[in-house]
């Protein structure tokens, strides 16, 4: 039986994929494009792309965007205070 994988670049999307069941394999250089990372999950039976449709609209995804925010503002307080 040959396995099904789901592969994706998409970092924030992987938690959300392990959290619903799909298994984590692991990583590689993208075939064709050697800057990018692919992260590679078992998919036997192909849910990972109805679950990454899912992810946008997710609360995980809406924390994720807050959690992404207020580390820029971080990063931008501590900025400020080094320069100012």
């Amino acid at each position: 039986m040959t396995k099904k994988l789901y592969k994706t670049s998409n970092l924030a999307l992987c938690p959300f994929l392990v959290m619903n069941g799909i298994d984590y394999i692991g990583c590689e250089i993208d075939e064709d494009d050697p800057n990018k990372i692919v992260f590679i999950f078992r998919d036997d039976q192909n849910r990972a792309k109805d679950i990454a449709i899912l992810f946008p609209r997710s609360n995980e995804h809406q924390y994720h965007s807050l959690w992404s925010y207020m580390r820029n503002q971080l990063s931008i307080a501590k900025k400020a205070a080094k320069n100012g």
